[in-house]
């Protein structure tokens, strides 16, 4: 993940809270652990596929090109730039698991 979205540190906070809620409901590890890989995995390779690509923007080079990042973050209006960012922050996590009655 590079840090081109800020999403490493919390991604890691997501995945102890996901890892911890599918492995103490599973019949086993093994099964906690298949179930969290399927979970997580497409989120986190979406958001590093994502991050890998706003890398290319971030550090271009080159007159032109700079230029041109530099116009149009200027110009994205601020709800749009919003919408955008809104997919790596949707993350609900999941509910708790139900209290064992006394």
């Amino acid at each position: 993940m590079t840090p081109n979205l800020g999403q490493g540190a919390c991604l890691a906070l997501e995945d102890a809270v996901e890892l911890a809620a599918l492995v103490s409901a599973a019949a086993g590890v093994d099964d906690g652990l298949r179930e969290y890989d399927a979970r997580r995995r497409p989120r986190t390779q979406r958001l590093a596929a994502a991050s890998a690509r706003a890398a290319r923007v971030v550090q271009s080079e080159g007159r032109l090109a700079v230029a041109l990042r530099d116009t149009a973050a200027r110009i994205t209006p601020p709800r749009l730039a919003a919408r955008l960012g809104a997919r790596s922050i949707a993350w609900q996590p999941p509910p708790p698991p139900p209290r064992a009655s006394a």
